[in-house]
């Protein structure tokens, strides 16, 4: 495999590789460094960005600085901009690595990534009603069945009732059906089984909604620090304050034709 030149062979190899052992992982890193061409250039970026094994990422890190490649530190820019903070610090740190001090301006809002979280608020005792992981656009997950031994399904809205089951052989189905939650005007749902009337109407329930989750990125303040020499913690508006005043990404003045 040591011989591969062929660039069409890049896609081949990550997906042989890539999900195989660390050993695997380290040889291809070494396949695609022998490879010419921007499609290694592309996956060794891809690599070190996913890559958990420190050890790895390194070999990874290795191979990216010995190959002069312009694309190399947009690819790992792009990174800078992931909702996965591992993946962010893992560019970050790439970037430290490769002395990327054009990057300062682009690092500096990746200090705080912030997710999104769909959590259920807690019950009238204090206990949590339950929460669930979602990202921010996504679809809530489906409501299960509710505690206990009643035979419905909460959905928020409406009240799915469970009928009862139909056996077969080597099967047995159950169905429901579902019921607006408008149609309980006037009764009540035990949560000891079954429905009551006259007592009241039923409840909506708590409502789950979305908080936003942050995390300080720690290599992106390390490499912050590292390119710059300034430590401004977690601060991103007086990181962009000393940018816009006193950040210079080529500190070598120019040098000047002597006039006669």
């Amino acid at each position: 495999m040591l011989e591969i030149r062929d660039p069409v062979a890049v896609t081949p190899m990550v997906q042989v590789l890539g999900g195989e052992s660390e050993p695997l992982r380290k040889l291809l890193d070494q396949i695609l460094t022998l490879i010419p061409g921007p499609e290694s250039t592309d996956a060794l970026v891809s690599h070190i960005l996913f890559e958990t094994d420190p050890e790895v990422r390194q070999g990874t890190m290795d191979a990216l600085t010995n190959r002069k490649d312009p694309n190399i530190v947009p690819g790992l820019t792009q990174g800078l901009r992931s909702k996965n903070p591992a993946v962010v610090n893992r560019a970050a740190w790439s970037l430290g690595q490769l002395n990327a001090i054009t990057t300062v301006p682009k690092l500096i809002p990746a200090l705080i990534t912030t997710q999104y979280q769909m959590v259920m608020p807690s019950t009238s005792d204090g206990a949590p009603a339950g929460n669930f992981g979602a990202s921010f656009g996504s679809v809530a997950p489906t409501p299960g069945l509710a505690m206990g031994s009643s035979p419905y399904l909460y959905g928020g809205a409406s009240y799915g009732l469970l009928s009862p089951p139909v056996a077969a052989p080597g099967v047995v189905a159950f169905g429901a059906s579902a019921v607006p939650l408008p149609a309980w005007s006037g009764s009540s749902i035990s949560t000891g089984g079954g429905i009551g009337g006259g007592g009241g109407s039923g409840t909506r329930g708590p409502s789950p909604r979305i908080v936003p989750l942050t995390f300080q990125n720690v290599e992106v303040l390390a490499t912050l620090v590292k390119l710059t020499g300034q430590d401004f913690g977690f601060d991103i508006p007086v990181w962009k304050r000393w940018v816009s005043s006193s950040f210079h990404p080529d500190p070598t003045p120019a040098r000047r034709v002597p006039q006669p």
